[in-house]
């Protein structure tokens, strides 16, 4: 799953979901169960709910994408994780974005909605907590009938 991947498929999950006229609970089934093809792909095991192809419930995050080794049952890295706040409530979308900051996935994704403000702060937060690293997906969406805006951000590298 590379980072391209990853923001193309929430476009296109998110467009598919307004063409639908979705609930914002739907357009975060439509985002996990596109990201769990993508993930199924590469023989990834799969963490999420209201997904019947997952591997398990979800699990610390709203999806979380594991790399298992292949000689054991242990896990080797994760590979993402995302966290989505669709009420533009800043305590709520914070809440799930400091989740984020403590995961060491190479790839975390934070879905949220209106608040267009948070984008900046959490670009600040990812520079100032030190142990911040990988790529940070910041997927914000404006209005319900708008497109995602999408930055990505590289965390700290120790």
């Amino acid at each position: 799953m590379t980072v391209v991947e990853i923001c193309e498929s929430l476009r296109e999950s998110i467009k598919y979901s307004q063409k639908l006229r979705h609930s914002r609970k739907e357009w975060t089934n439509t985002i996990k169960k596109n990201l769990t093809q993508h993930a199924r792909k590469d023989g990834l095991f799969i963490c999420t709910s209201g997904v019947k192809e997952a591997d398990c419930g979800e699990w610390l995050y709203d999806l979380v994408v594991l790399k298992y080794r292949k000689d054991a049952e242990l896990i080797e890295s994760a590979v993402l994780a995302l966290e989505s706040e669709w009420d533009s409530d800043e305590q709520s979308i914070l809440e799930d974005f400091q989740k984020l900051l403590l995961s060491n996935a190479e790839i975390k994704v934070m879905l949220y909605f209106k608040n267009h403000l948070m984008q900046e702060k959490m670009q600040k937060m990812i520079v100032h907590y030190s142990r911040s690293s990988g790529i940070f997906i910041l997927a914000h969406l404006p209005a319900e009938n708008s497109e995602l805006d999408i930055v990505t951000v590289s965390g700290n590298v120790a």
